[in-house]
């Protein structure tokens, strides 16, 4: 166990602080919870399953800790011992199941791995607009691009099992990475050289936001479409679209307090909409602070 949420820290250092063992603790929990819903699962998911291991796959060529590892003249079992503790809850899966001829196969191309010459991963092109530079930067500094596609390939599970609840909730994850340039803040600088009056300025913002976000939101819209469409998920949609533009106001309105605009986001998710009444307000409020930011 501690091997393992070694392995989990290391593997998600970007996302974890070095000493967070309560953060540790939670994501060891969650790695077990999703071995225990999928052993639960297994028959329904079929060849969806072994999907869980292309991580490894990913993780083992984007690693950057070869040279120091070829000190040791054993490092490629080394890096098989590893990829098996860190695999273990769904090995341990098949093995329960009694599927020796595909958990043969996994622990032969674990051992065959590290023999296998390193591939250049190349950059991937995002598609967002330029006007805000944090959506390039958190897609590159936290390998959200990774995770999209695995909401993608979970999603796809979610209709294949005809789970239209685990659809919407994975449409609300998205919603969650779209607000996540949100709050980000600009040095104050780069607000004042910025030749667009206020006005234009939060409006740009704003547009940037909603065709960013209509970039990542879109597939799922289509899913819930082809599921079963209802006029709810058009609802939803509209709903969860507004989300990230509604905190864009919550960051310029509160930009010298970051931890108001947090605390009002969660409000404005679980406050049943209470703070969209506030719309108003808030782009009032959000032009009046960028004026006193370039005037100051």
């Amino acid at each position: 166990m501690k091997i393992l949420s070694t392995l989990l820290t290391v593997r998600f250092r970007k996302l974890l602080n070095k000493n967070d063992k309560t953060a540790v603790v939670l994501l060891l929990l969650f790695y077990f919870a999703i071995a225990f819903g999928v052993f639960h699962q297994f028959e329904e998911l079929g060849s969806w399953f072994y999907l869980l291991f292309v991580d490894v796959l990913v993780y083992h060529f984007k690693r950057q800790d070869d040279r120091l590892l070829k000190i040791h003249k054993n490092y490629k079992k080394i890096i098989f011992i590893e990829y098996l503790i860190y695999s273990f809850p769904f090995l341990l899966i098949l093995l329960i199941k009694q599927h020796f001829l595909a958990l043969g196969i996994l622990m032969i191309a674990f051992w065959i791995l590290p023999y296998l010459p390193k591939i250049q991963m190349k950059t991937i092109k995002l598609p967002f607009e330029r006007f805000d530079p944090f959506w390039h930067i958190i897609f590159r500094k936290y390998h959200l691009f990774f995770i999209y596609i695995a909401l993608l390939i979970l999603s796809g599970i979610a209709i294949h099992l005809s789970n239209q609840n685990l659809l919407v909730v994975l449409f609300g994850s998205v919603v969650i990475i779209c607000c996540l340039p949100g709050f980000e803040r600009e040095n104050i600088l780069e607000i004042k050289i910025s030749h667009y009056s206020s006005f234009e300025f939060l409006n740009k913002k704003m547009k940037t936001t909603f065709v960013n976000s209509l970039y990542l939101q879109f597939p799922f819209l289509l899913l819930l479409t082809i599921n079963d469409f209802y006029w709810l998920n058009l609802f939803l949609f509209l709903l969860f679209m507004s989300i990230p533009l509604l905190n864009i106001l919550l960051k310029y309105s509160n930009f010298q307090h970051p931890i108001k605009q947090q605390l009002l986001f969660i409000f404005g998710i679980f406050g049943f909409g209470i703070i969209y009444l506030m719309i108003p307000y808030l782009y009032k409020s959000s032009i009046r602070q960028i004026n006193t930011i370039k005037n100051a």
